[in-house]
Protein backbone atom coordinates (compact mmCIF):
# COMPACT_ATOMS: atom_id res chain seq x y z
CA UNK A 1 0.00 0.00 0.00
CA UNK A 2 1.25 3.55 -0.71
CA UNK A 3 2.74 5.39 2.25
CA UNK A 4 1.03 8.77 1.58
CA UNK A 5 -1.18 8.52 4.66
CA UNK A 6 -0.40 8.20 8.36
CA UNK A 7 -1.84 5.25 10.30
CA UNK A 8 -4.32 7.52 12.10
CA UNK A 9 -5.75 8.46 8.73
CA UNK A 10 -6.62 4.82 7.83
CA UNK A 11 -9.54 2.56 8.61
CA UNK A 12 -8.61 -0.22 11.07
CA UNK A 13 -9.57 -3.21 8.91
CA UNK A 14 -8.85 -2.51 5.23
CA UNK A 15 -6.58 0.49 5.86
CA UNK A 16 -8.60 2.76 3.58
CA UNK A 17 -7.64 6.50 3.72
CA UNK A 18 -10.00 8.73 5.70
CA UNK A 19 -11.11 12.26 4.80
CA UNK A 20 -10.32 14.61 7.70
CA UNK A 21 -12.26 17.78 8.52
CA UNK A 22 -11.01 20.88 6.73
CA UNK A 23 -8.81 18.66 4.57
CA UNK A 24 -7.74 20.19 1.28
CA UNK A 25 -7.93 18.13 -1.89
CA UNK A 26 -10.47 15.72 -0.46
CA UNK A 27 -10.58 13.89 -3.77
CA UNK A 28 -7.13 12.38 -3.13
CA UNK A 29 -8.03 10.09 -0.15
CA UNK A 30 -11.42 9.45 -1.67
CA UNK A 31 -9.96 8.23 -4.96
CA UNK A 32 -7.28 6.22 -3.13
CA UNK A 33 -9.94 4.44 -1.09
CA UNK A 34 -11.90 3.61 -4.25
CA UNK A 35 -8.80 2.12 -5.85
CA UNK A 36 -8.20 -0.09 -2.80
CA UNK A 37 -11.81 -1.19 -2.67
CA UNK A 38 -11.63 -2.14 -6.33
CA UNK A 39 -8.76 -4.46 -5.48
CA UNK A 40 -10.09 -5.88 -2.23
CA UNK A 41 -13.78 -6.35 -3.04
CA UNK A 42 -14.15 -9.65 -5.01
CA UNK A 43 -10.36 -9.89 -4.85
CA UNK A 44 -8.61 -11.69 -7.67
CA UNK A 45 -5.12 -11.93 -9.18
CA UNK A 46 -3.80 -13.10 -12.53
CA UNK A 47 -1.43 -15.62 -10.94
CA UNK A 48 0.94 -16.41 -8.11
CA UNK A 49 3.97 -17.95 -9.82
CA UNK A 50 5.45 -14.90 -11.61
CA UNK A 51 8.70 -13.85 -9.87
CA UNK A 52 9.61 -10.89 -12.12
CA UNK A 53 7.19 -7.94 -12.49
CA UNK A 54 5.77 -7.67 -16.02
CA UNK A 55 7.34 -4.86 -18.08
CA UNK A 56 4.19 -3.13 -19.34
CA UNK A 57 1.22 -4.19 -17.19
CA UNK A 58 -2.21 -2.66 -17.76
CA UNK A 59 -3.71 -0.32 -15.18
CA UNK A 60 -5.15 -2.32 -12.29
CA UNK A 61 -3.20 -5.51 -13.05
CA UNK A 62 -2.82 -7.70 -9.96
CA UNK A 63 -0.52 -10.54 -8.96
CA UNK A 64 0.18 -12.45 -5.80
CA UNK A 65 3.90 -12.06 -5.12
CA UNK A 66 5.63 -15.47 -4.68
CA UNK A 67 8.74 -16.12 -2.57
CA UNK A 68 11.99 -15.17 -4.32
CA UNK A 69 10.47 -12.36 -6.41
CA UNK A 70 12.87 -9.76 -7.85
CA UNK A 71 12.81 -6.16 -9.02
CA UNK A 72 10.03 -3.99 -7.60
CA UNK A 73 8.53 -7.13 -6.04
CA UNK A 74 11.59 -8.06 -4.00
CA UNK A 75 10.77 -8.61 -0.33
CA UNK A 76 7.01 -8.54 -0.97
CA UNK A 77 6.29 -12.28 -0.82
CA UNK A 78 2.68 -13.03 0.03
CA UNK A 79 1.45 -9.49 -0.72
CA UNK A 80 -0.95 -8.44 -3.46
CA UNK A 81 0.83 -6.32 -6.10
CA UNK A 82 -1.47 -3.83 -7.91
CA UNK A 83 -0.29 -1.65 -10.79
CA UNK A 84 -1.87 1.81 -10.29
CA UNK A 85 -0.96 5.10 -11.99
CA UNK A 86 2.36 3.78 -13.28
CA UNK A 87 3.60 2.27 -10.02
CA UNK A 88 3.23 -0.93 -8.00
CA UNK A 89 1.12 -0.74 -4.88
CA UNK A 90 1.38 -3.61 -2.38
CA UNK A 91 -1.38 -4.76 -0.07
CA UNK A 92 -0.51 -6.86 2.97
CA UNK A 93 -3.22 -9.48 3.58
CA UNK A 94 -4.94 -9.95 6.89
CA UNK A 95 -6.13 -13.23 8.47
CA UNK A 96 -9.16 -14.57 6.62
CA UNK A 97 -8.74 -12.69 3.32
CA UNK A 98 -9.74 -14.71 0.26
CA UNK A 99 -8.55 -14.31 -3.30
CA UNK A 100 -9.16 -15.93 -6.68
CA UNK A 101 -6.13 -17.04 -8.76
CA UNK A 102 -7.26 -16.91 -12.39
CA UNK A 103 -4.58 -18.99 -14.11
CA UNK A 104 -5.21 -21.87 -11.68
CA UNK A 105 -8.98 -21.38 -11.26
CA UNK A 106 -8.31 -21.69 -7.55
CA UNK A 107 -9.55 -19.86 -4.46
CA UNK A 108 -6.99 -19.14 -1.72
CA UNK A 109 -7.43 -18.07 1.89
CA UNK A 110 -4.86 -16.24 4.01
CA UNK A 111 -4.47 -18.21 7.23
CA UNK A 112 -1.66 -18.58 9.72
CA UNK A 113 0.64 -16.22 7.85
CA UNK A 114 0.28 -17.81 4.41
CA UNK A 115 -2.04 -18.36 1.48
CA UNK A 116 -3.70 -21.78 1.60
CA UNK A 117 -5.49 -23.67 -1.16
CA UNK A 118 -8.53 -25.80 -0.20
CA UNK A 119 -6.35 -28.91 -0.42
CA UNK A 120 -3.94 -27.35 2.11
CA UNK A 121 -6.65 -26.54 4.63
CA UNK A 122 -7.95 -29.03 7.20
CA UNK A 123 -11.56 -30.01 6.55
CA UNK A 124 -13.81 -30.91 9.44
CA UNK A 125 -17.56 -31.12 8.96
CA UNK A 126 -20.38 -32.61 11.00
CA UNK A 127 -21.81 -34.42 7.96
CA UNK A 128 -20.70 -35.06 4.40
CA UNK A 129 -22.96 -36.34 1.65
CA UNK A 130 -21.50 -37.05 -1.79
CA UNK A 131 -24.29 -37.25 -4.37
CA UNK A 132 -26.68 -38.34 -1.59
CA UNK A 133 -27.81 -36.88 1.75
CA UNK A 134 -25.92 -37.78 4.93
CA UNK A 135 -28.74 -38.51 7.37
CA UNK A 136 -29.29 -40.12 10.76
CA UNK A 137 -26.29 -42.06 12.07
CA UNK A 138 -24.70 -41.98 8.59
CA UNK A 139 -22.38 -38.99 9.02
CA UNK A 140 -20.70 -39.85 5.69
CA UNK A 141 -22.77 -40.92 2.68
CA UNK A 142 -21.64 -41.64 -0.88
CA UNK A 143 -23.66 -42.56 -3.96
CA UNK A 144 -21.66 -43.86 -6.92
CA UNK A 145 -20.52 -46.90 -8.85
CA UNK A 146 -17.30 -47.25 -6.86
CA UNK A 147 -15.08 -45.65 -4.25
CA UNK A 148 -11.29 -45.80 -4.20
CA UNK A 149 -8.84 -45.85 -1.31
CA UNK A 150 -5.28 -46.04 -2.64
CA UNK A 151 -1.69 -45.84 -1.38
CA UNK A 152 0.89 -43.05 -1.34
CA UNK A 153 3.81 -45.23 -2.31
CA UNK A 154 3.46 -47.99 0.30
CA UNK A 155 0.52 -49.81 1.88
CA UNK A 156 -2.95 -48.69 2.89
CA UNK A 157 -5.20 -49.50 5.85
CA UNK A 158 -8.88 -48.91 6.53
CA UNK A 159 -9.44 -48.71 10.28
CA UNK A 160 -12.76 -49.30 12.03
CA UNK A 161 -12.55 -48.58 15.76
CA UNK A 162 -15.13 -49.28 18.45
CA UNK A 163 -15.35 -48.09 22.04
CA UNK A 164 -15.60 -51.48 23.75
CA UNK A 165 -15.61 -55.21 22.99
CA UNK A 166 -19.39 -55.35 23.41
CA UNK A 167 -19.89 -52.82 20.59
CA UNK A 168 -19.81 -53.51 16.84
CA UNK A 169 -17.08 -52.79 14.29
CA UNK A 170 -18.03 -54.38 10.99
CA UNK A 171 -18.77 -54.16 7.29
CA UNK A 172 -22.46 -54.70 6.51
CA UNK A 173 -23.58 -55.81 3.04
CA UNK A 174 -27.18 -54.97 2.13
CA UNK A 175 -29.74 -55.63 -0.60
CA UNK A 176 -32.48 -52.98 -0.86
CA UNK A 177 -31.36 -51.73 2.58
CA UNK A 178 -31.81 -55.18 4.12
CA UNK A 179 -28.75 -56.82 5.68
CA UNK A 180 -27.53 -59.99 3.97
CA UNK A 181 -23.94 -60.43 5.18
CA UNK A 182 -21.71 -58.92 7.84
CA UNK A 183 -18.04 -59.34 8.66
CA UNK A 184 -16.20 -57.91 11.64
CA UNK A 185 -16.26 -57.92 15.43
CA UNK A 186 -19.88 -57.72 16.52
CA UNK A 187 -20.58 -57.82 20.25
CA UNK A 188 -17.21 -59.44 20.89
CA UNK A 189 -13.58 -59.12 19.80
CA UNK A 190 -13.69 -62.42 17.89
CA UNK A 191 -13.85 -61.97 14.12
CA UNK A 192 -16.97 -63.41 12.49
CA UNK A 193 -18.74 -63.71 9.16
CA UNK A 194 -22.53 -63.68 9.45
CA UNK A 195 -25.26 -64.15 6.85
CA UNK A 196 -29.00 -63.47 6.77
CA UNK A 197 -31.82 -64.39 4.42
CA UNK A 198 -34.13 -61.58 5.55
CA UNK A 199 -32.03 -59.04 7.45
CA UNK A 200 -33.64 -60.04 10.76
CA UNK A 201 -32.38 -63.54 11.56
CA UNK A 202 -28.61 -63.93 11.41
CA UNK A 203 -26.42 -67.03 11.25
CA UNK A 204 -22.73 -67.05 12.15
CA UNK A 205 -21.09 -68.98 9.31
CA UNK A 206 -17.51 -68.60 10.58
CA UNK A 207 -16.08 -67.28 13.83
CA UNK A 208 -12.34 -66.94 14.51
CA UNK A 209 -11.30 -66.89 18.17
CA UNK A 210 -9.02 -63.90 18.74
CA UNK A 211 -6.84 -65.74 21.27
CA UNK A 212 -6.27 -69.02 19.40
CA UNK A 213 -7.22 -68.43 15.77
CA UNK A 214 -9.41 -71.53 15.86
CA UNK A 215 -12.56 -71.58 13.72
CA UNK A 216 -16.13 -72.40 14.68
CA UNK A 217 -19.56 -71.66 13.22
CA UNK A 218 -22.25 -73.20 11.03
CA UNK A 219 -19.87 -73.48 8.08
CA UNK A 220 -17.59 -76.07 9.72
CA UNK A 221 -18.18 -79.56 11.08
CA UNK A 222 -19.89 -79.64 14.47
CA UNK A 223 -18.60 -83.05 15.61
CA UNK A 224 -16.26 -85.85 14.61
CA UNK A 225 -19.10 -87.60 12.75
CA UNK A 226 -20.71 -84.56 11.12
CA UNK A 227 -21.46 -85.40 7.48
CA UNK A 228 -23.49 -82.35 6.44
CA UNK A 229 -22.76 -81.50 2.79
CA UNK A 230 -21.03 -78.15 2.27
CA UNK A 231 -19.36 -77.85 5.67
CA UNK A 232 -15.60 -77.47 5.97
CA UNK A 233 -13.96 -80.35 7.82
CA UNK A 234 -11.98 -79.31 10.88
CA UNK A 235 -8.78 -81.08 11.84
CA UNK A 236 -9.71 -83.99 14.08
CA UNK A 237 -13.13 -84.46 12.51
CA UNK A 238 -13.86 -87.09 9.88
CA UNK A 239 -15.25 -86.16 6.51
CA UNK A 240 -16.22 -88.37 3.58
CA UNK A 241 -17.36 -87.00 0.23
CA UNK A 242 -20.54 -87.94 -1.57
CA UNK A 243 -19.77 -90.64 -4.15
CA UNK A 244 -19.70 -89.53 -7.79
CA UNK A 245 -21.55 -91.66 -10.33
CA UNK A 246 -19.58 -93.63 -12.92
CA UNK A 247 -21.12 -93.94 -16.37
CA UNK A 248 -20.33 -95.74 -19.59
CA UNK A 249 -18.14 -92.80 -20.63
CA UNK A 250 -15.92 -93.01 -17.52
CA UNK A 251 -12.70 -94.94 -18.05
CA UNK A 252 -11.05 -95.90 -14.74
CA UNK A 253 -7.67 -95.25 -16.37
CA UNK A 254 -8.58 -91.58 -16.86
CA UNK A 255 -10.42 -90.40 -13.73
CA UNK A 256 -9.15 -86.85 -13.12
CA UNK A 257 -9.10 -86.39 -9.33
CA UNK A 258 -9.11 -88.11 -5.97
CA UNK A 259 -12.51 -89.15 -4.72
CA UNK A 260 -15.10 -91.81 -4.09
CA UNK A 261 -16.94 -93.13 -7.15
CA UNK A 262 -19.94 -95.44 -7.51
CA UNK A 263 -20.59 -97.86 -10.37
CA UNK A 264 -24.27 -98.71 -10.10
CA UNK A 265 -24.46 -101.07 -13.08
CA UNK A 266 -22.22 -103.79 -14.47
CA UNK A 267 -23.28 -102.59 -17.91
CA UNK A 268 -20.97 -99.57 -17.76
CA UNK A 269 -17.82 -101.61 -17.03
CA UNK A 270 -17.24 -102.76 -20.62
CA UNK A 271 -14.00 -101.36 -22.02
CA UNK A 272 -13.40 -99.14 -18.99
CA UNK A 273 -10.64 -101.15 -17.27
CA UNK A 274 -12.65 -102.57 -14.37
CA UNK A 275 -11.17 -105.61 -12.57
CA UNK A 276 -14.51 -107.43 -12.86
CA UNK A 277 -17.73 -106.82 -14.76
CA UNK A 278 -19.56 -106.08 -11.52
CA UNK A 279 -21.07 -102.98 -9.98
CA UNK A 280 -19.21 -101.57 -6.99
CA UNK A 281 -17.49 -98.63 -5.31
CA UNK A 282 -14.12 -97.12 -6.22
CA UNK A 283 -11.70 -95.07 -4.12
CA UNK A 284 -9.04 -93.14 -6.04
CA UNK A 285 -6.15 -91.28 -4.44
CA UNK A 286 -3.96 -89.14 -6.70
CA UNK A 287 -0.70 -87.42 -5.96
CA UNK A 288 1.57 -84.95 -7.80
CA UNK A 289 3.62 -86.36 -10.63
CA UNK A 290 0.86 -88.55 -12.18
CA UNK A 291 0.96 -91.14 -9.39
CA UNK A 292 -2.32 -92.66 -8.22
CA UNK A 293 -3.89 -95.64 -6.48
CA UNK A 294 -7.31 -97.27 -6.87
CA UNK A 295 -9.30 -99.66 -4.68
CA UNK A 296 -12.44 -101.29 -6.08
CA UNK A 297 -15.00 -103.18 -3.97
CA UNK A 298 -17.52 -105.14 -6.02
CA UNK A 299 -21.12 -105.76 -5.02
CA UNK A 300 -20.22 -109.42 -4.48
CA UNK A 301 -17.61 -108.46 -1.88
CA UNK A 302 -14.36 -108.94 -3.81
CA UNK A 303 -11.68 -106.32 -3.19
CA UNK A 304 -9.21 -105.17 -5.86
CA UNK A 305 -6.35 -102.68 -5.96
CA UNK A 306 -3.84 -101.27 -8.40
CA UNK A 307 -1.52 -98.28 -8.70
CA UNK A 308 -0.16 -95.92 -11.33
CA UNK A 309 3.46 -94.77 -11.22
CA UNK A 310 4.83 -91.42 -12.34
CA UNK A 311 5.17 -92.72 -15.92
CA UNK A 312 1.37 -92.68 -16.14
CA UNK A 313 0.98 -96.45 -16.66
CA UNK A 314 -1.47 -98.45 -14.57
CA UNK A 315 -0.40 -101.78 -13.10
CA UNK A 316 -2.55 -104.91 -13.37
CA UNK A 317 -5.46 -105.16 -10.94
CA UNK A 318 -4.70 -107.40 -7.96
CA UNK A 319 -7.34 -109.04 -5.87
CA UNK A 320 -6.97 -108.33 -2.17
CA UNK A 321 -9.64 -110.71 -0.86
CA UNK A 322 -10.15 -114.46 -1.13
CA UNK A 323 -13.30 -115.88 -2.69
CA UNK A 324 -14.72 -119.37 -2.76
CA UNK A 325 -17.73 -121.35 -3.83
CA UNK A 326 -19.01 -124.74 -4.86
CA UNK A 327 -21.29 -126.37 -7.37
CA UNK A 328 -22.01 -129.56 -9.27
CA UNK A 329 -18.44 -129.63 -10.63
CA UNK A 330 -16.75 -129.19 -7.24
CA UNK A 331 -15.52 -126.42 -4.99
CA UNK A 332 -13.06 -123.59 -5.68
CA UNK A 333 -10.90 -121.10 -3.79
CA UNK A 334 -9.37 -117.98 -5.30
CA UNK A 335 -6.54 -116.26 -3.37
CA UNK A 336 -5.50 -112.58 -3.68
CA UNK A 337 -2.14 -113.54 -5.21
CA UNK A 338 -3.92 -115.15 -8.18
CA UNK A 339 -3.75 -118.76 -7.02
CA UNK A 340 -6.86 -120.86 -7.71
CA UNK A 341 -7.54 -124.27 -6.19
CA UNK A 342 -10.38 -126.48 -7.45
CA UNK A 343 -11.48 -129.73 -5.81
CA UNK A 344 -13.94 -132.39 -6.89
CA UNK A 345 -14.87 -135.95 -6.02
CA UNK A 346 -16.08 -138.13 -8.92
CA UNK A 347 -16.13 -141.68 -10.23
CA UNK A 348 -14.66 -141.87 -13.74
CA UNK A 349 -16.00 -144.16 -16.44
CA UNK A 350 -14.49 -147.63 -16.90
CA UNK A 351 -15.22 -147.59 -20.62
CA UNK A 352 -14.10 -144.12 -21.82
CA UNK A 353 -12.25 -140.96 -20.79
CA UNK A 354 -14.09 -138.72 -18.32
CA UNK A 355 -14.23 -134.91 -18.68
CA UNK A 356 -14.00 -132.80 -15.53
CA UNK A 357 -15.30 -129.24 -16.05
CA UNK A 358 -13.71 -127.08 -13.39
CA UNK A 359 -16.04 -125.12 -11.08
CA UNK A 360 -14.15 -121.95 -12.17
CA UNK A 361 -11.93 -121.47 -15.22
CA UNK A 362 -8.17 -120.87 -15.03
CA UNK A 363 -6.12 -118.23 -16.83
CA UNK A 364 -3.41 -120.81 -17.57
CA UNK A 365 -3.38 -124.61 -17.65
CA UNK A 366 -3.50 -125.95 -14.07
CA UNK A 367 -1.67 -128.85 -12.45
CA UNK A 368 -4.08 -131.74 -11.78
CA UNK A 369 -3.64 -134.48 -9.22
CA UNK A 370 -5.92 -137.23 -7.90
CA UNK A 371 -6.17 -139.66 -5.02
CA UNK A 372 -8.01 -142.92 -5.94
CA UNK A 373 -10.21 -144.60 -3.35
CA UNK A 374 -9.69 -148.17 -4.55
CA UNK A 375 -8.79 -151.56 -3.04
CA UNK A 376 -6.33 -152.24 -5.87
CA UNK A 377 -3.31 -150.37 -7.11
CA UNK A 378 -4.32 -147.74 -9.65
CA UNK A 379 -3.54 -144.17 -10.65
CA UNK A 380 -4.97 -141.09 -12.32
CA UNK A 381 -4.07 -140.61 -15.95
CA UNK A 382 -4.65 -137.46 -18.08
CA UNK A 383 -5.87 -138.35 -21.54
CA UNK A 384 -4.74 -134.92 -22.87
CA UNK A 385 -3.09 -131.73 -21.67
CA UNK A 386 -5.36 -129.91 -19.18
CA UNK A 387 -7.42 -127.10 -20.63
CA UNK A 388 -8.41 -123.77 -19.10
CA UNK A 389 -11.95 -124.91 -18.26
CA UNK A 390 -11.78 -128.75 -18.23
CA UNK A 391 -9.56 -131.81 -18.24
CA UNK A 392 -9.94 -135.31 -19.82
CA UNK A 393 -8.88 -138.11 -17.43
CA UNK A 394 -9.17 -141.79 -16.55
CA UNK A 395 -8.41 -144.02 -13.57
CA UNK A 396 -6.26 -146.99 -14.69
CA UNK A 397 -4.96 -150.06 -12.90
CA UNK A 398 -1.57 -151.74 -13.25
CA UNK A 399 -2.96 -153.58 -16.26
CA UNK A 400 -3.69 -150.18 -17.89
CA UNK A 401 -7.41 -150.95 -17.89
CA UNK A 402 -9.81 -148.15 -16.94
CA UNK A 403 -11.47 -148.47 -13.57
CA UNK A 404 -14.65 -146.92 -12.14
CA UNK A 405 -13.45 -146.23 -8.59
CA UNK A 406 -14.01 -142.91 -6.75
CA UNK A 407 -11.17 -140.38 -6.99
CA UNK A 408 -10.50 -137.06 -5.20
CA UNK A 409 -9.38 -134.51 -7.84
CA UNK A 410 -7.40 -131.31 -7.25
CA UNK A 411 -6.47 -128.63 -9.82
CA UNK A 412 -4.07 -125.83 -8.85
CA UNK A 413 -3.25 -122.90 -11.10
CA UNK A 414 -3.80 -119.20 -11.75
CA UNK A 415 -7.09 -117.39 -12.10
CA UNK A 416 -5.41 -114.16 -13.25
Amino acid sequence: MADAFLSDDLTPVLALPLIRPAQAQKHIPHNEALRLLEVLVQAGVAGRSLTTPPEDPPEGARWLVPPGATGDWAGRAGQIAVFQQGAWVFLSPAEGWQIWVSDEALALRFQGGGWLAPSDQPLQVARLGIATPAEGPNRLALAGEASLFTHQGAGHQIKINKAAASETASLLFQTAWGGRAEMGTSGTDDFAIKVSADGASWLTALSVARATGLISGAGVTQSATDGVTGRLVKSGDYGWPVALALGAEDDLDALPVSGVWLCASAGVTTGNHYPEALAGALLQITRPGAGAAQIYLTESGSLWSRSRSSDGLWQTWRRQSSSSGSGANGSWLRLPDGTQICHHSLTPSASAATTWSYPQPFSAAPVISGTPQSAVLCGLCLEAAPGLSSASLSLRGVDHARRADPVQLTAIGRWY
